[in-house]
C-alpha cells in the first residue's frame, strides 16, 4: 500500500467536485486521453511522455516538463487500487480516500485524467500531524510521496492522535525528536552488549562520587 498527498486542482479548487464525483485527477491542459502512455515503469513512461508534453508546451522548461510528467505518472499510473491519498481543503483539513480504479479519461470535465476514489468519512486535521508529516504534505507539487509516514497516517485515519509531549525545558526545540533520541539512548545502553560495537567497546561509567558539585 502506498500513501500520497494529491492536490485536487490548484489551491484545492476542485475538491468538492472530487468528493461528489468520487475521483481524483489532474489537468495540466492535457486535452486528450493518455492511455497510450500508461506504463508502470517510470523510465519507459517519461521517455515517451516528455517529448509529447514538450511538443504541446514548447515554452515550458525541461524542469517543469519533468515535474509535470512525474505528477501525471504518479496520479494516472503509479497509484494502485487500495492505495491511500490525502487531499487538502486549503483550511487545514485533509480528506482521506482509497484508489479504486485504473486510469480513465472524461473529456471536457475538470481534472479529466482520473482515478476513482472511495472517500472515507474520516478526515485528518493538519494540526494533529507531526511536524515531519506537516512538512511533507506542505509540498507545493501536485503530488508528494508520504510512504515514510505510513504508520502515522494509519493512526490518524483510525482517530488516534500522536501523544502530546510536554516539557518545561525551553532549550528543547523539538520535543518529539528529543523523546525519540532519549528512547534510542535508553535502548542502546540496555542492549549495548548485543551490538557489534558493544563487542569491542564498553560504555564509560561515570561515578557521582568522583564529581565535584
Amino acid at each position: 500500500m502506498k500513501y500520497y498527498r494529491i492536490m485536487p486542482g490548484g489551491k484545492s479548487a476542485h475538491l468538492n467536485d472530487c468528493l461528489k464525483g468520487e475521483f481524483i485527477g489532474i489537468d495540466f491542459d492535457l486535452k486528450d486521453e493518455l492511455s497510450d502512455f500508461i506504463n508502470y515503469d517510470w523510465e519507459a513512461f517519461k521517455k515517451k511522455f516528455k517529448p509529447y508534453y514538450k511538443n504541446l508546451n514548447p515554452e515550458k522548461s525541461n524542469i517543469a516538463i519533468g515535474i509535470h510528467a512525474g505528477s501525471v505518472h504518479a496520479v494516472c499510473v503509479y497509484l494502485s487500487a487500495g492505495d491511500i491519498i490525502l487531499c487538502p481543503d486549503g483550511n487545514g483539513v485533509y480528506h482521506v480516500g482509497e484508489i479504486s480504479s485504473d486510469y480513465y479519461f472524461v473529456k471536457g470535465e475538470v481534472l479529466p485524467h482520473r482515478r476513482k476514489v472511495n472517500w472515507h468519512s474520516k478526515t485528518v486535521n493538519r494540526i494533529d500531524m507531526s511536524k515531519a508529516l506537516q512538512g511533507s504534505t506542505g509540498s507545493g507539487l501536485t503530488h508528494c510521496d508520504l510512504n515514510g509516514h505510513a504508520d502515522e497516517i494509519e493512526k490518524l485515519i483510525e482517530g488516534n492522535r500522536l501523544p502530546l509531549i510536554v516539557s518545561a525545558d525551553k532549550t528543547i526545540e523539538d520535543l518529539t525528536e528529543f523523546a525519540l533520541e532519549k528512547h534510542l539512548e535508553d535502548f542502546l545502553v540496555k542492549n549495548w552488549k548485543s551490538t557489534s560495537l558493544g563487542k569491542e567497546y564498553d560504555i564509560p561509567v561515570v561515578h557521582l562520587n568522583n564529581i565535584d558539585f
